[in-house]
């Protein structure tokens, strides 16, 4: 399916080439992810559970290996981790549908509880007094040398008072 040359027989240094060498976007996209663009990372729903709003993100790790992170069950891996968990295969199995083999059908994707990404989280007053509608600029480090390293949010809450409407 996705060969690029490589043909590892599954030495470390040949799993190592393969994890190096093949794209996990284009990997994704071949077995049916609808990857959309975010800067330099790739955004969708994640495929192995059901959700209605995109969590799976596909990123270039600091060791140059394109890496996934699911923000809503906090799975993450690489190419070789994808392909075990989208296709239910073994390691063996992984390296040969990633030389070229054909592949059966996807896994389902499981029902899971959302877990509350903020549990545990105490919010903090600002270091300083926020005028109304003030922007807040924030540093984003894996986006770090592009345009969108810098973000900028307006806070929708300040000290538990709503932007705009007065305390009840």
């Amino acid at each position: 399916m996705i060969a690029f040359g490589i043909r590892p027989k599954g030495t470390r240094a040949e799993i190592e080439t393969l994890r190096h060498g093949v794209s996990l976007p284009a990997t994704a996209a071949g077995f049916g992810v609808a990857l959309q663009k975010d800067g330099n990372e790739w955004v969708a729903v994640y495929p192995f559970h059901v959700e209605d709003t995109p969590s799976f993100t596909i990123f270039t790790g600091r060791d140059n290996i394109q890496r996934y992170h699911c923000f809503g069950c906090g799975e993450h891996g690489d190419v070789l981790d994808f392909v075990e968990a989208i296709k239910g295969v073994d390691l063996k199995e992984t390296v040969r549908l990633l030389n070229g083999g054909k592949a059966g059908p996807n896994v389902v994707p499981r029902k899971v509880e959302v877990r509350d990404i903020y549990a545990g989280i105490v919010p903090l007053d600002p270091p300083v007094e926020l005028a109304q509608r003030q922007q807040v600029k924030l540093y984003n480090p894996k986006r770090a040398g592009t345009e969108r390293e810098w973000g900028w949010f307006v806070p929708a809450m300040i000290r538990g008072i709503c932007m705009g409407v007065p305390p009840r």
